[in-house]
Order: structure tokens, then sequence, then C-alpha cells
């Protein structure tokens, strides 16, 4: 018999059977979803993005060849992103056609496009008791003050080495990079002050000797040593990567000129318009390497996460030695040095001048000049050799090619033992008879390639103005001119008298084919 709780129990389970059915109908209600808050990088970006145009055009012009070391760097859209996110520098247009947008930083340009071997680095390109014979140039622009040496380039510097032009266009980028950089760390009204021409130095103060200003030039040297043995420990400070960008401009802006200015580089950094470019722009670059040294070693004195002491000490020191060595007063020469000096130079600039207006050959100054150029022909030639072509006609028994190889193998030995004049007939001969095979090929479109046939031009080149030079130069011993010529008496009144080296010298390899 049923109870009477069956019909009750029943009706539940009809009714909890329905709700089980209607929820199965309905679709599902999603979880409660929490929001996160953004990265704080997205954060920066989005307020970056946001940002009125103008806002954005305030960004500081990131000048390096490369970008700054270190992880925490990227480049998106022409901006450079620091490790927080936060839109840091603006990029200067990619030359290349590889996209840096969220691409990791690439190895600061010193580290990467200046080798460590053979670095000139500020101070230590000239002879710092030589920079006191020249005056700091007016508070303008490092590309104007180039004019200084586009001047002296022209008198000294013969035209089929460059001209004044084309050293511009090499150390442009290079003069740029300083020029931003020392504007960006330096205040204005102390830049005008720091940079301004001649000024009496204080009573008080006594010139400072030469062996003083050599160990100012050798401490920074030693103190950029010393700091880049901490370069594991900077590589992703930007104070560091800035000090390195300045470092690296100004040693190649000093490479480029010695480069291009070849056998005449001597000459050139004796001339007070190059010192005094040279002075600006190593003060100058020590001033923001000083500035740079000094923010970073806060940095990592207190802004660090790990602080580290040690190489805050060392930054310290490049702070310290180079703000000494910019310093005015640690380099001001008396006024009888400078007048002495300039004179030296104004009268050789003079004769330099009446030489190259005439047209004539100038004479070699040393008998160690004219030994460097006949082994310089020796490497070109060398270099041409080894082309196809020089390969080619190497055993070519064309009549012009046997005559080339003749005159070659008549040259005397690079150290002139018979003097210059014997000497200026046969390095004659090899420009002509190398000249003759360049035009020769030249007709003949496609046989050779322009690159090699450049080779062959530059052996004539440099042979045909070294003879001329050579013709022109006295032997040791003689006080007369070397030729009875009057227009090189009247262009050249003093001529050099090229005084024999060490007689333990070592001769340059002959080259034959």
């Amino acid at each position: 018999m049923a109870t009477p709780t069956e019909p009750a129990s029943v009706a539940a389970e009809s009714i909890r059977a329905a709700v089980e059915a209607y929820r199965a109908s309905q679709p599902p209600v999603p979880a409660l979803q929490v929001a996160q808050p953004a990265p704080l990088e997205e954060r920066a970006r989005a307020n970056a993005e946001a940002a009125m145009p103008e806002a954005q055009r305030e960004l500081p012009l990131w000048t390096g060849n490369d970008l700054p070391d270190g992880a925490g760097w990227t480049a998106r859209d022409g901006v450079l992103y620091d490790s927080y996110g936060a839109p840091t520098w603006k990029l200067k247009a990619p030359t290349g056609a590889q996209d840096t947008a969220r691409a990791p930083v690439s190895q600061p340009a010193p580290a990467g496009a200046f080798p460590e071997a053979g670095r000139t680095d500020p101070g230590d390109a000239c002879d710092p008791a030589d920079l006191w014979t020249a005056d700091f140039i007016e508070p303008v622009d490092l590309p104007e003050a180039l004019e200084r040496v586009e001047e002296a380039w022209a008198d000294i510097v013969p035209p089929d080495l460059g001209t004044a032009q084309d050293l511009r266009v090499a150390v442009d980028n290079d003069l740029r990079i300083l020029e931003q950089q020392w504007r960006r760390t330096v205040p204005g009204p102390q830049a005008a002050t720091d940079s301004v021409g001649p000024q009496s130095a204080p009573a008080a103060s006594a010139p400072v000797s030469t062996v003083d200003a050599r160990q100012a030039a050798a401490a920074v040297n030693t103190a950029l040593q010393e700091a880049d043995r901490h370069a594991p420990s900077l590589k992703d400070s930007p104070e560091w990567q800035q000090l390195q960008t300045v470092r690296g401009a100004a040693a190649h802006l000093w490479d480029v000129i010695k480069e291009k200015a070849g056998p005449y580089f001597e000459r050139l950094a004796d001339d007070v318009r190059v010192q005094g470019f040279w002075r600006t722009v190593s003060a100058r670059s020590c001033e923001t390497i000083a500035r740079w040294a000094q923010a970073g070693a806060d940095w990592l004195r207190s802004g660090a996460k790990r602080p580290d002491l040690p190489t805050a000490e060392v930054l310290l020191k490049v702070s310290d030695a180079a703000l000494a060595y910019c310093s005015p007063l640690s380099e001001r020469p008396d006024a009888d040095t400078v007048a002495a000096a300039q004179n030296q130079n104004l009268a050789e600039i003079r004769q330099l001048r009446s030489t190259l207006r005439s047209n004539a050959p100038l004479p070699y100054a040393t008998w160690d000049e004219a030994v460097e150029a006949s082994r310089e022909i020796a490497r070109a030639f060398q270099a041409w050799v080894d082309t196809d072509m020089g390969k080619e006609l190497s055993a070519s028994p064309h009549r012009r090619v046997a005559e080339f190889r003749e005159v070659w193998q008549q040259l005397p030995p690079s150290e002139l033992p018979a003097g210059p004049g014997s000497a200026a007939g046969p390095y004659s001969a090899v420009a002509e008879h190398a000249q003759g095979i360049v035009e020769r090929a030249r007709v003949q479109p496609g046989r050779f390639s322009p690159a090699v046939l450049t080779a062959l031009e530059t052996v004539a080149g440099l042979a045909a103005h070294h003879g001329g030079r050579l013709a022109v130069t006295l032997p040791p011993g003689l006080t007369g001119p070397a030729t009875p010529a009057e227009a090189v008496q009247q262009s050249a009144p003093r001529p050099a008298v090229a005084t024999p080296g060490s007689a333990a010298r070592t001769g340059a390899p002959r080259l034959s084919t």
C-alpha cells in the first residue's frame, strides 16, 4: 500500500527534472573574469601613441652610428624605448632595408665599427704640447670649424689624394655626432664660454709645463683603458653607450684625416689651423665624455638595481681626467710660444701656396719621405699584379706590356742609393708606360673591369708624382737647386734638402714579373 508521502516525493522529483532540463537548454554562463592590469611597457607605449604629434617630436634624436646595447632597449616605428617601455630617443631614418621594429638593439658603433687596435682617443692624436700652439676656434659648429682644416688641406695635400670637399664628405657624419653630443650634454652658456678664442690666463696662474700637458693627456687614455676593462659591467648602461659613441666618432674622425692625408699627414698635423681644430674637437669630446662618465657613475652608485661601486669609481676617474684635460688653463701656452709657432707655420704655408700656384712639384723634405713614397708605389704595383689583369699581363708577350715590365725592372731600390735625381727618370717612364696600357685597355670595353684599370692608373699617378718630386729634390750635401729651372727656383725659394735616414735601413721588396 502506498504511503501518504509518496505523491509529494514524486512531485519533487518532477520539479527537479524540469529545472535540470531548463538549465541544460540554456547557454553556459561565462565565469567572472578579473581584468589584469596592462604591463607598464604596454601602458607607456599606449600613452606615447596617444600623445600629440607635437609632444612626440620633443624626443631627442639618437645620433649614434648604431643603437645602444642591452636587452632592455627596443626600437619601434622610429622611436627607441627603454627597459620600462618609455619612449626615450627618436631614431634617424634607417639607411638599410632591415626592419628594426621590436627587434633587439645592436651593438654600439664604437665597439663594432671602430676597432680597439690603433684607436685614437681624444687627446692622443696630437702631442698635447703641440696643441698648446693653437687657439680654440670660435664657438661655431664643428662642421663650420672644419673650414680651417680644409684651408690647410688645400695648401698641403696634393689634389690626387683627394680634395678638401672629399675630406668633408668623409668626416661629415662624425662631426655631426660630436656636435650633437656636445650640445646635448654641455649647457648653452658654458659652451659659449668654454670654446671662445684666445683668453689670457689669470695673473696668478703660471703656464703648465709640457710634461704636465702630456701627463694630462696620458691620464685620459689610462682612465679610458681602465674603463674598457669594466665594459661587461657597463654594457647595459645608456651613459656608457653615449660615451663610447663620442669616443668612437672622435677616433674615427682623426683616423680618416690621417689615412686620406697619407705621407702628408705629419705636415698637416703640424699646421696651426689643424691643431686649432683638433684642440677644439678633443676638448669638446673630453668634456662630453666627462659628463657622460659622471652620469654613469651616479647611476651605478644610486640608480642601479645592484650598485657597482668599483665600476662607478672607474667612471669618476674618467670624468676627472677628461675635465682636467679640457680645462683651458691646463692647455694655455705663453704668448711667445704661440707667436713663434705661428710665424714658422705661416712661412711654410706661404712657400707651399707659391709652389702650388706655379704647378711646380714639391721637393721632398726628408730622405725618409722619399723612401716611403717609393715603397708606396711598390705596394700599389703589387696590388695590381695580384688582380686578374696583372696576372694575365705578367706573361703577355705584347710589346707594350714587355716595355712596361722592362722599365719597372730598371727602377732603383726603394732606398734610392744613387740619389733622387737619377731615380726621377725611371719613375716617370713607369708612369708613362702604365698610363699607356690603361688608355689602350679602355678602348676595349669589357675586357678588364674598371676596378683593375683604376689600380693600374693609381700606379701611374703615384709614379708620375714621385718622379716629379724627385726631380726637384736636392741630394744630401748639395746647397744649390737640383735643376737650373728658374721657374722652380722662384716657386720654391728654399728647396728642401733630403737628409738620409739610418744606414741600416732594410730595402723594400723588389717587384718583378
